[in-house]
């Protein structure tokens, strides 16, 4: 009698989840806005808000208080940071900092209360 364990499936790229979080905007595909290179994502929610509410990740964005802390740092186009700044201002956050290191790196760090919930970094390509 041979074993036979099920196949597993492919891990979630982060492009995926992101486009889960940002159904509402109609980013759906990653290919439909230019990105500069590659995105990671790292997600702490609470253990109840683990479970997929749909196979294709089309779910609705997390409230405030169901946020432990979201690490995200993505490369982005000036088109991705216009809709990103939409999606930042559609979670009503209480603090935005905005840092520039030079004319490299621009980050935007968004606080709840004390805890760091998101980290966003934006690499400007092009520039003498």
């Amino acid at each position: 009698m041979t074993r036979t364990t099920p196949e597993l499936e492919a891990p979630l790229q982060a492009s995926a989840t992101a486009r889960g979080l940002l159904g509402p905007l109609r980013m759906t595909k990653r290919e439909a806005v230019p990105m500069h290179g590659e995105s990671s994502m790292e997600w702490g929610f609470e253990p109840e808000s683990l479970q997929p509410q749909s196979r294709d990740l089309i779910t609705r964005l997390p409230q405030p208080r169901e946020l432990k802390w979201i690490l995200f740092s993505l490369e982005f186009s000036n088109y991705m940071l216009e809709i990103f700044i939409i999606f930042i201002q559609a979670l009503q956050l209480q603090t935005v900092l905005c840092l520039a290191f030079g004319r490299i790196l621009f980050q935007i760090i968004i606080l709840n209360s004390s805890h760091l919930i998101f980290s966003y970094k934006y690499y400007v390509s092009g520039l003498v």
